[in-house]
């Protein structure tokens, strides 16, 4: 009887799990139905990397054939067609930056266009700043006769010390030029002609006369020629040729007591003319200047006129053209 019992038992185990796993339904579970609203599995994906941009998603559109846009009408501009915008907005986002931030052509400078050179649009604004016509010619100042008497006082009287306050800057390639346009003359003296009754010589060149080299005997009158400018301060290899003949007259440059271009009254007026000008537009006077800069400025015709770069006052102030009033 044990044995048979044993046997129902395991017959009757057998039947209900058999039941459970092949016959009766899981709780809870229903069958997978597609459903026809629901998008594509691969749009519910999330991406592991950063989104993509919404115009991805139309790489199907771009690769399909591209319509041609309609046809403009009569009453109004072209209009674009779908298959462009869908090109546009398929673009990758940082094409469509780029050509937004496309910087603008730089406009060309005006000189590189032709209208006027540099040198012009310098002449143009100095030209502003002191006009033509509120300035005397180099030619009346010259002629002035109180301006003529303050150059004699400055060059060789009284008052020369005030005459060597006064620096004038130009560049070598310009002396025989400058020479010629004021009747300078450039002279050359040797040491050894300084020397009473010895005989040595020495040596002048008038540009505005000759373009020959002169012998004089002795020492030639630079008595009333007392302001200069030392041509031994420019570089040989730039001063004209018939200087630097010159300057071959002697051997060594010590042997040499004075290699200038004497400046003559006429044109130590209109240096004085020019320095008067700067003093009245920086409302300042002469007791307080201790130095004056000026530059030759070339004109046309080949002559030359004066501009004052600098006013040193004795306080230590640098008054820089243009000037302005102190006061």
């Amino acid at each position: 009887m044990s044995v048979l019992r044993h046997a129902l038992v395991l017959a009757g185990t057998a039947l209900v799990t058999w039941w459970l796993l092949f016959v009766a339904p899981a709780p809870a579970l229903v069958h997978a139905e597609p459903d026809a609203q629901s998008p594509p599995l691969r749009a519910r994906l999330q991406p592991t990397a950063e989104p993509a941009p919404p115009e991805a998603e139309q790489e199907p559109v771009v690769e399909s054939a591209v319509e041609p846009a309609s046809e403009p009408t009569e009453t109004g501009p072209t209009e674009t067609g779908p298959a462009e915008t869908e090109l546009a907005e398929a673009m990758p986002e940082e094409v469509q930056t780029a050509e937004a931030e496309a910087p603008a052509p730089e406009p060309v400078p005006a000189a590189e266009l032709g209208s006027r050179s540099g040198s012009e649009e310098a002449e143009r604004l100095e030209a502003k700043e002191e006009p033509a016509s509120d300035r005397a010619t180099t030619d009346e100042l010259a002629r002035d006769a109180d301006l003529l008497r303050k150059a004699e006082e400055e060059l060789g009287g009284a008052e020369v010390a005030l005459g060597f306050a006064t620096t004038l800057i130009s560049e070598p390639e310009q002396q025989l030029a400058i020479a010629r346009a004021f009747g300078e003359e450039i002279v050359l003296v040797p040491k050894a002609a300084l020397a009473a009754n010895s005989g040595a010589t020495s040596f002048r060149l008038r540009p505005a006369r000759s373009k020959r080299k002169e012998t004089l005997e002795g020492l030639p009158d630079l008595e009333h020629s007392r302001q200069h400018r030392d041509l031994f301060a420019y570089d040989l290899a730039r001063l004209p040729a018939e200087i630097r003949e010159l300057r071959r007259s002697v051997i060594r440059r010590d042997e040499v007591f004075l290699f200038a271009a004497m400046i003559p009254a006429s044109e130590w007026a209109i240096v004085i003319g020019r320095r008067r000008e700067a003093l009245e537009a920086a409302a300042v006077s002469e007791s307080e200047i201790e130095r004056y800069v000026l530059r030759y400025q070339p004109t046309q015709g080949g002559g030359f006129d004066f501009l004052v770069e600098e006013l040193h006052l004795a306080s230590g102030e640098k008054l820089h053209r243009p000037f302005h009033s102190q006061h």
